[in-house]
């Protein structure tokens, strides 16, 4: 059966999600909330559940609309993630809360709105689970919108005259408040801030207008399960002002004046708007290919793979014994040694490069030149008279040993005996070789 999507425009989200926030079974819910703070998370959370259904499915009856709000009623405590402080990390199959109540409850709704449109029969085989995404995935991606958030005291102006960044009401009290708190904030910007219609719709929406909730916000005052928006952001005025120590009384009595101004037009209304504007970006049922196959390697090494794409250290545990014949064991080379050794090899071959570039060889044009006069050759010699009599004790030939160690720079030639090894690693290998060339090639001077 040929699919049609269901091109959602502003009016129909917009007047459904107005419905929804004024419908009795949504009020009772926010009516019979702990406390404030779980008012909030209701209201964000059910935005955010029924904007997802709607886009993914078109689906604007009053029916689904009222069986997600009695959904989360009933089970919304299931999206509170109980710590596990026995588990380091998380599972390849570990579910977020959110993601586990979509799939227990929004999830189920979806797919029948699926099945009768595209006759899909039970059992659901895997081609029909892929058809499935595939269409809600088209139809989501088709049916995007941006929001913004403001005061409903704006609303006639915002209806004769559009969002507009220039006319922006209270610049001069905004200047008062900004005396007040020693700096303005990031969110005047001189454009309409929007955003993609999610959970930051509804965050935006409870604390518009941004701009002004930002400067009188202070963790020294919250909220209370009794009093208005009005009522909080004036006692946050009156603590910001108790706790100024720099401003005068008559200056701050001005102050008092134009943001309880500000506060009075904005929160005395007790409603906030949102307004969407659809996203033009048309998204053709072939284009589903191509992005999954964009993302075919990023979700193979993501889920397919062991830890492949973990950027951390993957799953961690904790056990009390491993026995050993339950693990094996791989030894591998230090690479922080094996680059360094390789270095020092390298000097050495330079070393041996310069003297034979001095004594009239052409292999390398470009060689290091050292300051042979700072080598404390005295040091040198000491030392590798010291090793080469600690070899000869223990019965080594100590000019193969010091040689091999020389060439390689495996410290494995040199014997730990009178502590030998270490006092030879001690000294740069290039420096040694250096000195020795100096003094057997002075001979030929002579």
């Amino acid at each position: 059966m040929e699919y049609k999507i269901v091109n959602l425009s502003p009016i129909h989200i917009a007047k459904y999600l107005e419905s929804a926030f004024k419908s009795r079974p949504y009020i009772e819910l926010i009516e019979q909330s702990q406390s404030i703070g779980s008012a909030s998370n209701h209201f964000q959370n059910i935005g955010k559940f029924l904007s997802a259904y709607l886009t993914s499915t078109g689906d604007m009856s009053v029916e689904s609309m009222y069986k997600i709000i009695y959904d989360y009623s009933k089970n919304y405590e299931k999206l509170i993630e109980v710590p596990n402080y026995t588990l380091r990390g998380k599972p390849i199959d570990y579910l977020e809360p959110k993601q586990i109540y979509f799939r227990d409850y929004l999830l189920p709704m979806i797919v029948d709105v699926y099945k009768t449109r595209i006759d899909i029969k039970e059992p659901l085989q895997l081609q029909d689970i892929i058809n499935i995404q595939n269409y809600m995935f088209v139809h989501s991606k088709n049916n995007k919108f941006l929001t913004h958030s403001f005061s409903a005291a704006l609303l006639e102006r915002i209806n004769q005259y559009g969002l507009d960044s220039r006319m922006e009401l209270f610049e001069r009290e905004y200047q008062s408040l900004i005396k007040l708190t020693g700096h303005d904030t990031p969110y005047k910007r001189g454009k309409v801030f929007l955003c993609e219609l999610s959970n930051a719709t509804f965050r935006y929406t409870e604390r518009t207008p941004e701009r002004l909730h930002t400067l009188l916000g202070t963790y020294g005052v919250s909220r209370k399960d009794i009093g208005t928006s009005q009522d909080y952001y004036t006692r946050c005025l009156k603590f910001k002002l108790e706790h100024n120590k720099k401003l005068s009384l008559k200056e701050k009595k001005q102050i008092y004046e134009d943001v309880k101004k500000m506060i009075d037009f904005y929160y005395i209304p007790q409603k906030n708007c949102i307004a969407f504007k659809k996203e033009e970006k048309p998204f053709k049922s072939e284009d589903v290919t191509k992005y999954f196959s964009d993302n075919f390697i990023r979700n193979m090494t993501k889920y397919c793979l062991n830890e492949f794409d973990n950027r951390g250290y993957g799953n961690e545990y904790e056990v009390d014994k491993l026995d050993r014949s339950t693990f094996e064991i791989a030894t591998i080379p230090d690479i922080f040694d094996i680059y360094s050794l390789n270095v020092q090899n390298r000097n050495v071959e330079k070393t041996i490069q310069k003297w034979y570039n001095l004594l009239g060889g052409d292999i390398m044009e470009d060689t290091k030149i050292f300051d042979v006069d700072s080598l404390n050759d005295k040091l040198i010699e000491d030392t590798l008279h010291e090793v080469y009599n600690s070899l000869k004790e223990i019965g080594y030939n100590p000019i193969n040993q010091i040689v091999g160690y020389l060439m390689s720079g495996d410290p494995g030639y040199i014997s730990s005996h009178n502590n030998s090894r270490k006092k030879l690693m001690k000294l740069d290998r290039n420096l040694i070789v250096e000195l020795l060339l100096r003094k057997y090639l002075s001979k030929w001077e002579h």
